[in-house]
């Protein structure tokens, strides 16, 4: 059985890393300054000292707000980026960048009352976009196109950071273990260079493990699709 944790907090993280002790699968969902004092530190569960720092799996992709809805109505004619814009302020979450190329004015306005993805994705098929959240920040760009102003991490066996062998998964997918690159967030671009797969892929997901308590070593393991996909 594998159990997630929406929301890793006090409560959460308590009963979630008393779970993940016991020899349970557990993953956290968290946001922001909860999602990278994890990723550097781990899960700490103290009574009297550190009992050990528990080995979890901290998760920063848009199925976290899967259950978002939306509750919007545009009585006038509205732009796509407007649209999205609002969307995203309805989900609580900072936009780190709305750019859509070729940018369509809906003429009759619009009534848009649901699932906030249903939406979202809806207006990136129309307009051949990409969007994704990362550490809470809201990210909508052309197909392909990395976050504003990220970098494109490499891995591969001449850099050492490679953890076994990438492997091909379906529509041309790929996924990679490595050793701990912390600047790796859902919707960045990335590279691989092994024998067997060599190219630059947009991430999917993305998750961080390790237990430092037992000395392991913490790494990466990143799902991405080709570019344009």
């Amino acid at each position: 059985m594998r159990i997630v944790v929406l929301g890793t907090g006090g409560v959460g993280g308590y009963f979630g890393g008393r779970l993940a002790q016991a020899g349970e699968s557990v993953a956290f969902v968290a946001r922001g300054a909860h999602l990278e004092a994890i990723r550097r530190d781990g899960l700490r569960v103290e009574r009297s000292g550190v009992d050990r720092i528990a080995e979890i799996t901290a998760k920063d992709t848009p199925g976290a707000y899967q259950l978002g809805r939306v509750s919007l109505t545009f009585p006038s004619p509205v732009t796509h980026s407007a649209v999205v814009a609002m969307i995203a302020g309805q989900l609580g979450l900072v936009v780190g960048g709305i750019m859509i190329p070729a940018d369509v004015t809906l003429a009759q306005g619009g009534t848009f009352f649901g699932a906030a993805t249903q939406f979202l994705d809806r207006i990136a098929a129309t307009t051949n976009c990409d969007w994704w959240i990362s550490d809470g920040v809201f990210f909508f760009v052309g197909k392909g196109a990395p976050a504003p102003g990220a970098s494109a991490p490499v891995f591969s066996s001449l850099a050492g950071n490679l953890i076994g062998t990438p492997i091909k998964r379906d529509r041309g997918k790929v996924e990679v273990k490595a050793l701990l690159d912390a600047t790796m967030r859902p919707g960045l671009t990335f590279s691989v260079v092994s024998e067997s797969i060599k190219g630059s892929f947009i991430a999917d997901s993305v998750e961080f493990t390790g237990d430092s308590g037992y000395d392991q070593p913490f790494y990466v393991r990143v799902i991405g699709r080709p570019p344009g996909t």
